[in-house]
């Protein structure tokens, strides 16, 4: 039946993709397609793919500071990161983000709700800094409806997750405590109970400043990073617009592609990037030729980096696929509160 349901949700996501991509391939022109990738001016594209590849490093940088680890190193954390975004790229329903947090649970034996739990941190202090960009970026541009519902999803699901970061901050010492205090014996809930132990252990960042304050700081400049990467994709391919809009651009389509499908969102990545382009006046066939070009250049950087670290690391791509990997040797990655 969860089979069932997987292959019901990536069917459907994969046919709303073919259908906005079927509406970006319509507004092409194979001619102008030719002379604007012959025109392309290479080398900006090349700084962009550089700068995705810093950022994957800062992001890992980040991760590894809220680890606090004590078995593990910033490169095994790297390679880890590299490989969730190589599994982003070419598996759908964007599973990147577990595929990481299992790879660096399973090389160093560390319980994977714990690290899971880290990563939580980070998406919640991603999510407000992107919340921020989309109202700062996006508060004077009429835009189309179905942006404004994306938005509003955004916005609810990034105001859910600070709710809930509050509520585990407030409380995370006496679920503590009372988890410590329990001692089951019986069937399932010996192991229910280390779980929820290792899942405190690492949302002990939420009470944690520093840690805070570091992962928000290092969002904010990923953003800037996305931005300058999306401003230097635009002017490669000699379309007129600057940096704020660059931030606009990204903010439509960073809310567009919230709901994961297809793999590194091909089609709703054209299709909103088209939607933004347009509402700030571009050209349709310009605006199509740059989603199609930008988005393959960016894409293959991704995918070149990812197989690098593939290929550095003891893992194949069918265990990254099944999320199933041989651990290394044990470790508690988290520091606890003395």
């Amino acid at each position: 039946m969860r089979r069932r349901r997987v292959r019901s949700l990536r069917l459907f996501s994969y046919a709303a993709s073919a259908g906005v991509l079927v509406y970006v391939v319509s507004q092409l022109h194979p001619r102008a397609l030719a002379a604007s990738v012959a025109q392309l001016a290479w080398q900006w594209l090349l700084v962009a793919v550089a700068l995705g590849a810093f950022s994957i490093a800062l992001q890992s940088f980040r991760w590894w500071y809220l680890l606090r680890s004590g078995g593990v190193g910033y490169p095994s954390v790297l390679q880890a990161s590299f490989l969730g975004s190589l599994a982003n790229q070419l598996l759908p329903l964007r599973p990147g983000e577990i595929i990481r947090g299992v790879v660096v649970s399973r090389r160093n034996g560390a319980p994977l709700a714990e690290v899971l739990s880290t990563q939580l941190v980070e998406r919640i202090t991603d999510g407000v800094a992107m919340a921020a960009l989309i109202v700062l970026a996006l508060h004077d541009l009429r835009l189309p409806r179905i942006v404004g519902v994306a938005q509003m999803a955004f916005a609810a699901g990034v105001g859910a997750l600070v709710l809930l970061a509050g509520l585990l901050a407030w409380r995370e010492r006496q679920l503590h405590a009372r988890l410590e205090a329990w001692a089951p014996s019986e069937g399932w809930k010996p192991k229910v109970r280390t779980v929820l132990l290792a899942a405190s252990t690492g949302l002990q960042a939420l009470r944690d400043w520093r840690r805070v304050a570091v992962s928000f700081t290092v969002a904010l400049a990923m953003m800037t990073i996305q931005v300058a990467i999306l401003w230097l994709a635009l002017r490669s391919y000699h379309v007129p617009l600057g940096p704020g809009q660059a931030a606009a651009l990204l903010a439509i389509i960073s809310a567009g592609t919230l709901v994961p499908s297809t793999p590194g969102n091909v089609g709703s990545w054209q299709f909103f990037s088209v939607l933004g382009l347009g509402a700030m006046g571009v050209d349709g066939t310009l605006a199509a030729g740059f989603s199609v070009v930008a988005f393959a250049a960016l894409s293959l950087g991704a995918i070149v980096g990812g197989l690098v670290a593939l290929a550095a690391s003891p893992f194949s791509f069918a265990e990254l696929r099944r999320g199933r990997f041989a651990p290394e040797r044990p470790a508690s990655l988290v520091e606890p509160e003395g």
